[in-house]
């Protein structure tokens, strides 16, 4: 199958052909993706189309980019699986810049915070950890998650 006219469809169009390819397995976990010239050439397109579709695939996590060095995509490690407490309740966040240093994660990585019924607060990368609860059912409620019995809705 030809390729769409990429000079014309923009970074949207590479980025799709990009993460399609990435999702489908064609770039294993902790694999280099092509350098920028040769995207470049593959898509019959400018520099700066090929650096936005990648700036997307950043966005996406579905790659990790550092200074100097060549896109790939990110390692897969075994999450950490965790047992929320009964009534813990579990936020997301972006990190802060301590918790970039701290927890040596990346400022893309959303975090999730989980405060236990005591008070008590720790914050881990949404990449490492598994959270289960107690109940295979937890209650949702907005943005936060409760882990304990379900609720019955009340008869209105």
């Amino acid at each position: 199958m030809d390729e769409p006219d990429f000079t014309t469809m923009g970074y949207q169009a590479v980025a799709a052909v990009l993460r399609q390819e990435i999702l489908d397995g064609g770039y294993p976990p902790d694999t280099y993706l092509p350098a920028e010239g040769q995207l470049v050439a593959r898509f019959g397109c400018g520099l700066d189309t090929v650096r936005d579709a990648m700036q997307v695939l950043r966005r996406e996590l579905l790659i990790v980019t550092g200074r100097g060095r060549r896109s790939r995509t990110p390692r897969v490690v075994d999450p950490e699986v965790l047992t929320l407490p009964v009534g813990a309740q579990v936020t997301a966040r972006m990190p802060y810049q301590t918790d970039l240093e701290q927890l040596r994660c990346r400022a893309e990585m959303p975090l999730l915070q989980v405060t236990t019924p005591t008070g008590a607060v720790t914050v881990y990368p949404a990449d490492r950890v598994l959270l289960v609860t107690p109940n295979p059912s937890p209650l949702v409620t907005g943005r936060t998650a409760t882990a304990g019995p379900m609720q019955a809705p009340s008869a209105s």
